[in-house]
């Protein structure tokens, strides 16, 4: 009897010393990525460098970017894509600008109460909608440094919620093919949403649930680049015509054709024609920028952070009509300045150094990136120039997409440092904080660096201690209206700590099972 009592007592604090770390980890098994790299940034609309439960800090996961360059109170652009749309016509016949935004994984889009869900995957997913107006809009992607006559595809999740009235709650009703999703890829990069040079999917009309749009294939074109849309038009003009879009992907199916050995003919001898005067070269040391397809001036001018009249007062002699570029075209940038000579050596400042430090410059066949660390006194993740004062011992860590890396601290007088003769390529930039400051953006930055590039990040910190903004600061900028996850419970800890405490817990609980068994045995 003895024996039999303590079988089942050793038998019941095993059992639950096994389940709960089991199960605790099971409730936090991280997502795995898809056995083929995925060319695109920011693929299932997380932001950059965040992981799929949302289990980092804030920051700021979207832009204001556009494909006219205009930005919109009502359009929230996730990272690394632009938002597009057709707009205007008559009658029923009229397009609307569609209200884009991140959706998290919560009431109401969380398929609680009824609703259908509307997160594919991970915490966040992306939704244009329209109200009695059609539809026509969705987003883009530029991808570049592929390899020429390589063959890629795309696809993506999504589905509607489309419905001329409120009587069927949040589901679709009427006609099953109005909203009609797509995926396209144009095999040269081209940034026109409606060229017909863009291959497109197959059309799907998925609703109230995520089904999956494409695949649609293409052959890279010689450039190397590459835009992928996202697409979805609605053909009537119903109360609610809502478009959800959830992890899209771009692979290489296909390795590059095997070069032949023929040798192409020589091309005719051209006639004698006169010779245009060619443009005055770039004086030495000056930052410029060679153009890619889909390149503007304003979109130059935002990159560099610089104004668009000084490219003009820069570049008189090489702009076409109306800031015309042309691919492969040089544009300066900024020249060099003479620096004055300095008074005073300023205190040194703990650097850990592996790049340059001169002037901003990019030589050919490289990229330079820059960086800067600055006091956001009201939080806004916006420098003010005037108000938000360089901030030192800010540490940024550069990581190429090999794993070789260079770091820099900064010592709040000399900055923008720039990391130089970058090969071309992707990089994640990290950002440690300086002691009593804490970030107001991501942690991470993934970037893709392109050559002769010159690209500055200026980053963010607010005191710890305080928590929210200076006061007497006003932002400039406001974040989009988002539930976010509720704070406190078991699931808003660490996992490390969960499975710590179960396995305490199960220590404890045999403890107990042997102390009983011992009084047991004394009662006998």
């Amino acid at each position: 009897m003895r024996h039999k009592r303590f079988v089942m007592l050793a038998a019941l604090g095993l059992t639950v010393l096994t389940m709960l770390p089991v199960s605790l980890t099971q409730a936090r098994t991280p997502w795995q990525q898809p056995e083929q790299q995925n060319l695109l940034l920011n693929p299932g609309f997380e932001g950059y460098n965040r992981s799929q439960d949302n289990t980092e800090p804030g920051g700021v996961i979207w832009t204001r970017d556009t494909f006219n360059n205009i930005s919109y109170r009502e359009i929230y652009t996730p990272q690394g894509w632009i938002t597009f749309w057709r707009e205007g016509g008559e009658g029923e016949d009229v397009f609307g600008r569609p209200e884009c935004r991140l959706i998290p994984d919560a009431p109401p889009f969380d398929g609680t109460d009824g609703n259908p869900r509307r997160i594919h995957r991970g915490y966040y997913a992306v939704l244009c909608f329209t109200f009695y107006r059609k539809q026509d809009a969705g987003f883009y992607q530029v991808v570049r440094q592929l390899p020429p006559g390589a063959t890629v595809e795309a696809a993506v999740h999504a589905h509607a919620w489309s419905c001329d009235n409120d009587e069927h709650g949040a589901f679709s009703c009427n006609d099953p093919t109005n909203m009609q999703f797509q995926i396209g890829i144009d095999p040269n990069g081209g940034t026109d949403p409606w060229s017909a040079n863009i291959l497109w999917s197959k059309a799907a009309y998925p609703r109230d649930a995520y089904g999956l749009v494409g695949p649609v294939s293409a052959t890279v074109g010689p450039q190397g680049v590459v835009s992928v849309f996202l697409r979805a038009q609605a053909r009537w003009p119903f109360k609610h015509n809502d478009a959800y879009w959830d992890d899209a992907s771009l692979v290489i199916t296909s390795p590059l054709p095997t070069p032949t050995a023929t040798v192409p003919p020589l091309p005719p001898t051209p006639e004698a024609q006169p010779t245009p005067a060619a443009p005055t070269p770039p004086p030495a040391g000056a930052v410029t920028h060679t153009v890619v397809e889909g390149d503007t001036l304003f979109g130059l001018a935002l990159q560099y952070g610089v104004d668009v009249a000084q490219l003009r007062q820069l570049n008189a002699e090489r702009l076409g009509p109306g800031d015309l570029l042309t691919v492969g075209q040089i544009v300066v940038i900024a020249v060099p300045v003479a620096e004055p000579t300095p008074t005073a050596t300023p205190p040194a400042a703990e650097t850990t150094v592996s790049a340059t430090t001169s002037a901003p410059l990019a030589a050919t066949g490289t990229a330079a990136l820059c960086v800067l660390a600055y006091q956001d006194r009201n939080g806004d993740t916006v420098r003010q120039p005037d108000a938000d004062s360089l901030l030192p011992n800010a540490q940024y860590t550069l990581v190429a997409e090999g794993g070789t890396s260079q770091t820099y601290t900064t010592n709040g007088l000399s900055e923008p440092y720039c990391f130089q003769n970058l090969p071309p390529g992707r990089y994640t930039l990290r950002q440690t904080p300086p002691t009593g400051y804490r970030l107001t953006g991501p942690t991470e930055w993934l970037m893709q660096l392109t050559d002769g590039q010159v690209y500055t990040q200026e980053t963010g910190y607010v005191r710890e201690q305080e928590g929210t903004p200076e006061p007497g600061a006003t932002p400039t900028s406001a974040p989009p209206t988002q539930a976010a996850a509720a704070p406190g419970g078991i699931a808003s800890l660490p996992t490390e700590l969960l499975v710590g405490g179960a396995v305490v817990a199960g220590l404890v609980l045999v403890g107990v099972t042997a102390y009983l068994f011992w009084l047991l045995r004394r009662q006998r």
